[in-house]
């Protein structure tokens, strides 16, 4: 229980995002998907009808969003138990996705169009919307703190530079030059960190070590 003491709970497939909520773990990878009550027996499932490659929890529901590997269209899913699934309409169709966080009331998705960043919002994880956002950067991690949301960013065709995209609304969002490119961020103890880098507003980052 101090987050020292590690053992492992051998699963047939590999799992990539996991999620916590309503007293149930839940992990995905395509078109795998496992959950479990308590963290070390674990159901599995192979559904070729279901596409995850991220999973938040929010609002009392898991959400999920993935590619249709036929399509290739966004596909967003919503459960309340993490068993029992309900596809949902996204606003961003033929895009890779890349991820999806929850943070004041909001989930956030990130994708990528022919090397330009999306965004889609939802306070429910059931009716989207698309957000405008000017960047030809690949959008990859968001996290939400501190009264702000933050995106990081990777290369791409052409960019030079490094940038963030961050937003106090998840409305309006605002291209900050870092210098950096990562894949990941996450938001704790009052502390945002990519794992090369940390900041405490969002905007001003440090080098870490």
């Amino acid at each position: 229980n101090d987050i020292t003491d590690w053992q492992s709970n051998p699963l047939t497939q590999i799992y990539l995002r996991i999620a916590y909520g309503n007293g149930k773990f839940f992990s995905c990878l395509g078109n795998l998907r496992a959950y479990s009550s308590n963290g070390t027996t674990w159901t599995e499932i192979s559904d070729i009808n279901f596409s995850a490659i991220d999973v938040a929890f929010g609002n009392s529901r898991f959400v999920t969003v993935g590619n249709d590997p036929t399509t290739g269209n966004v596909k967003v899913y919503t459960s309340t138990d993490a068993i029992n699934w309900t596809s949902r309409t996204s606003s961003i169709l033929n895009s890779e996705i890349q991820n999806i966080a929850y943070g004041n009331f909001l989930f956030v998705a990130t994708a990528v169009d022919n090397a330009n960043g999306q965004i889609m919002t939802s306070p429910t994880g059931t009716t989207w919307t698309t957000r405008s956002v000017s960047t030809n950067r690949r959008l990859n991690g968001a996290a939400y703190g501190n009264g702000i949301w933050v995106i990081v960013c990777s290369d791409s065709v052409g960019a030079t530079g490094g940038t963030t995209i961050t937003s106090y609304d998840g409305i309006t969002w605002t291209v900050q030059p870092t210098g950096f490119f990562n894949f990941a961020i996450e938001f704790a103890n009052g502390i945002f960190t990519t794992g090369t880098h940390y900041s405490y507003d969002g905007i001003n980052w440090s080098t870490t070590g």
